[in-house]
């Protein structure tokens, strides 16, 4: 995940059986970690907060398809709810789920109140003058 540390983690989960062979789980996750700031590389602590609100149902399962029209094509509503995950065996790794949300609470670009990038230097594309390729077999000498 890219922290220097966990200093809290804590999930309120609830399970609920979902459809037949179905599980549905839901709650919240919160933690605080210390990351490194992108500008100054110093420890920062951030907190985050996730709500859970997760299906899953066993491989193989038709609730686990994308449903497709008569000519086969598959239809994505992008507002609309998430395909359930799947899960085999008798067991889902909650841990897994776990980890998985809290990676994408964090904040991806941590800063420290108040860093800043110092002055950068910027150039005109009429000064960026790509090299030649050849210029490199000028030094070199044809032996005859």
């Amino acid at each position: 995940m890219g922290v220097l540390s966990v200093d809290a983690l804590s999930a309120d989960l609830k399970l609920r059986r979902w459809k037949k062979d179905g599980v549905k789980i839901f709650g919240e996750l919160r933690g605080r970690v210390t990351q490194s700031c992108v500008v100054t590389l110093e420890p920062v602590e951030s907190d985050f907060a996730e709500e859970i609100d997760q299906i899953f149902v066993p491989e193989g399962s038709a609730l686990a398809r994308m449903p497709a029209n008569d000519e086969g094509e598959l239809i994505v509503d992008p507002d609309g709810p998430d395909l359930p995950e799947t899960f085999s065996g008798d067991a889902i790794d909650i841990g897994a789920l776990v980890a998985e949300l809290a990676a994408m609470g964090l904040d991806p670009y941590p800063r420290k109140p108040g860093a800043a990038f110092s002055d950068r230097i910027e150039s005109t594309a009429a000064e960026d003058k790509k090299p030649s390729p050849f210029a490199v077999l000028k030094s070199m000498k044809l032996d005859k």
